[in-house]
Order: C-alpha cells, then sequence, then structure tokens
C-alpha cells in the first residue's frame, strides 16, 4: 500500500513537472542566478540561516516552554534543524514534524507526548495564522484587482474565514471569559465528550499563564513570514525585469500555504505549478521560477541538517558519560 501511495506522488509530480515543460513555464538556467550573482546568494543565504533555520527553531522553543516542556535553545535548533532536513529530503509517512517529536521525546523530558506533539501543532498553526493574517491586510490594496478577478474572489473569503477562524480559538484560549457565553459552553459540552479534545484543550490553556512565550513566538513567526515574503518579491522582481505587483502580497502567502500539500518534498511540484498559476492571476510571469529558485535553496541549506542527525547520537552519549562522571565525583 505505502509503494502505491508514494509511486502516485511520484506520478502527479512527475505529470505536474511534464506539463510546465511543455507549456514553457519552467527554465532551470534562472538557477544560476544562485551562483552568477553574489548578492543573490548572499540575501538567500542569510535568510535561510536567519529565517527557517534560526527564527523558526526559536520560535518552537518559545512554543515548548509555554507547554512546560523543558528542553534548551541548543537542543530545539538542532532537532528543528534535523525535522528541516528529513521534510526536505524524505518523501513517505516518516516527516520532519515526526522527528523533532521523537527527538524531543528520546532527549529525556518529562513532557507529555500530547504536550509535545501539541507544540508542533501550535507552531504549525501559528504559520498559517500568521499567512492568513498578512493575506487579509494584502486583501485591501488589492479590492479593485479582487473584484475584476472571479476566481480571486472566493479565495479572498476562504482567507478571510481562515483568519477569522484563527482569532476566534486564539480568543477561545487567552480570554477565559468567553467560556461563560452559553452558546462556547454547549460547544464545550459536546466537544469535551472526546477524550483528545480535553487533553489538547487543557494543554494549550496553559498558555495563559504563560504568555510572554506565546508572544515572542508570534513576533518571531511575523518576522519570518515577513522576511520570506520580501525574498520572494525581490527574486520576483530580478526574473521580471524589476517588475512587481502588490497582489504578490495576496498570492504568495497561498503560494505558501498550498506547498504544504504532502504530495513531495518541500512542495516540490506542488509549488510551482501553484505559484505559475497565481502568479498568473496578477499578470505576473515566472512563478514556477521563483518558486525554483527558492525550492533549490531551500535543498543545499536543509542538507545542513545531516550533520547533526548522524552526530548527535555520539554528542548525546558524550553528554551522558560526563553526567555520569560527574554524579560519582
Amino acid at each position: 500500500m505505502g509503494f502505491v501511495k508514494t509511486s502516485a506522488k511520484v506520478t502527479i509530480v512527475a505529470a505536474l513537472f511534464y506539463w510546465l515543460a511543455s507549456k514553457g513555464k519552467l527554465d532551470f538556467q534562472t538557477l544560476g542566478l544562485l551562483f552568477k550573482e553574489p548578492e543573490t546568494l548572499f540575501l538567500i543565504f542569510s535568510f535561510w540561516i536567519l529565517g527557517p533555520i534560526t527564527a523558526c527553531a526559536l520560535r518552537w522553543h518559545c512554543l515548548l516552554s509555554g507547554l512546560n516542556v523543558a528542553i534548551s535553545r541548543s537542543q530545539a535548533w538542532i532537532f528543528h534543524l534535523i525535522g528541516t532536513f528529513f521534510s526536505s529530503f524524505m518523501p513517505g509517512s516518516v516527516s520532519g514534524d515526526v522527528m523533532k517529536a521523537l527527538y524531543v521525546h528520546k532527549s529525556g523530558s518529562e513532557a507529555s507526548k500530547t504536550a509535545i506533539l501539541l507544540s508542533i501543532l501550535a507552531d504549525r498553526a501559528m504559520g498559517l495564522f500568521v499567512l492568513t493574517a498578512i493575506a487579509s491586510v494584502a486583501l485591501v490594496p488589492n479590492r479593485d484587482l479582487i473584484m475584476s478577478t472571479p476566481i480571486l474572489q472566493p479565495i479572498a473569503l476562504i482567507v478571510l474565514l481562515g483568519f477569522a477562524t484563527f482569532l476566534f480559538f486564539g480568543a477561545l484560549i487567552f480570554i477565559p471569559r468567553l467560556e461563560d457565553f452559553k452558546v462556547i459552553k454547549l460547544g464545550k459540552h459536546f466537544a469535551f465528550k472526546i477524550p483528545l479534545v480535553v487533553k489538547i484543550y487543557s494543554s494549550l490553556v496553559t498558555y495563559r499563564q504563560y504568555r510572554k512565550y506565546f508572544m515572542k513566538a508570534l513576533l518571531l513567526a511575523f518576522a519570518y513570514q515577513i522576511a520570506a515574503i520580501a525574498l520572494y518579491v525581490w527574486l520576483t522582481a530580478k526574473l521580471n525585469g524589476h517588475i512587481i505587483s502588490a497582489g504578490l502580497l495576496l498570492v504568495l502567502p497561498l503560494g505558501f500555504c498550498l506547498t504544504a500539500i504532502p504530495l513531495a518534498p518541500g512542495g516540490l511540484g506542488v509549488g510551482h505549478v501553484a505559484f505559475e498559476e497565481l502568479f498568473a492571476l496578477i499578470g505576473l510571469s515566472n512563478g514556477a521560477n521563483v518558486f525554483n529558485l527558492g525550492f533549490v535553496s531551500q535543498l543545499l541549506f536543509a542538507g545542513i541538517g545531516a550533520i547533526p542527525y548522524f552526530l548527535y547520537p555520539y554528542y548525546k552519549t558524550c553528554c551522558e558519560k560526563k553526567a555520569m562522571t560527574q554524579s560519582r565525583t
């Protein structure tokens, strides 16, 4: 069954690439920007080191701390780097998120499995919330474009509904007074009949006592996503002769969300087509090529995660031996 599922995914991705190539929408020569222009390579290098590798690791550490999962920042950074490596290179059922949870559990943390998994789910949800927030704000300067493009109207509605949904559940977690409303009480009465829902809710409400950790994570999430959008706007300007559009603030967050579809690592294939079609909606070309630059640079830097993956067992053994020696003395 696993072989059939993987084969189906590979076939779909191959079909997407064939479609892009047959339409002349994917030009691998544009990858020369990574090596011919030092400023491009430096900008991308700075983004990946400070953004996905560092800021996202710190964000996850803040969310772990808010759930009383005790690991150090360096451990969070190492586990996040390993997770990024697996997410970028390993297709199939083993994802980077699962690896991160596994490493935290094996690190000696006394936290429950529910809290560890919730930190990862909260991290993902926070990323989606920030993207819907940015896209919702971008609806204002793009209102004329949306009104004149019928296909963008349901997309705008989905963005607003997603943003409102995140705000609603966030308010439930951080504003206890909302629980006094009859509608909320009724919803909790039925939802709490499911034990898993009770566990999730009980863990999430601990953020009420550790708001500072949550707010730090939220600020890091906004900083990372804004930096990612700025990088892709810059790459778009490079490939389109410095022609950009305010619509990028709307379609880039949507494109980032679509890359999460689990067909291939890093949004391979899906991201290429999504960016090409979304760019076309706002009158821009080279969407697939812009995503391809981001995707290839992601592979280059995500490969760094292989280093801690292979060295961490040795590092952990050394730490355990050192701890045993100190306990004897």
